[in-house]
């Protein structure tokens, strides 16, 4: 092989490594952006609606905040159009639970249906009201298709924390 051609070969290499170093960091910053956008309205609405955090967390497409003074949690899903900011009084709240919920996947094996696989397909907080009337609010922390299976675990966790929060400060 002469040295052009290892001159040629390299500059491709390089060239790809550059093209996908680009792409990433586009990515990256897009990612960063969005949640940028997120979290400034997430701030906005609360302070709309008087609420002044003192604990919270940003997770992928979902932020949830407690106003510690006024016993008040707020909860906003992005992943759902529109965007309904979700306004829960916690002295109102009899007790919360964890829920995650399993799917199938279910194949025609030698003209059975068989289950060939279980996942998880969703982790959320069944809040239950004081009130019977009132039907339970769900707060998603974890959805299959909307949010990466890599951050599930740490989600869960997530979520057994606000769990633990909310049974805590409910009334």
């Amino acid at each position: 092989m002469d040295t052009s051609t290892l001159l040629f070969a390299a500059g491709i290499v390089g060239s790809i490594v550059i093209i996908v170093l680009a792409l990433s960091y586009t990515s990256i910053r897009q990612r960063r952006k969005e949640a940028d956008k997120h979290e400034n309205y997430f701030t906005r609405t609360a302070g709309a609606l008087g609420i002044a955090v003192t604990k919270r967390d940003f997770l992928q497409h979902r932020m949830i905040g407690l106003d510690e003074l006024q016993n008040r949690l707020m909860y906003i899903d992005n992943s759902k159009q529109p965007v309904q900011p979700v306004l829960i009084e916690l002295n109102e709240i009899t007790n919360s639970r964890l829920v995650v919920n399993n799917d199938t996947v279910v194949e025609k094996i030698r003209g059975e249906d068989k289950v060939t696989d279980i996942f998880i397909s969703s982790v959320k907080l069944r809040l239950q009201f004081k009130n019977k009337h009132m039907v339970p609010a769900d707060l998603s922390f974890y959805k299959y298709g909307v949010d990466s299976i890599h951050d599930l675990e740490h989600l869960k966790q997530v979520a057994g924390s606000w769990n633990d929060l909310i049974n805590e400060k409910s009334g």
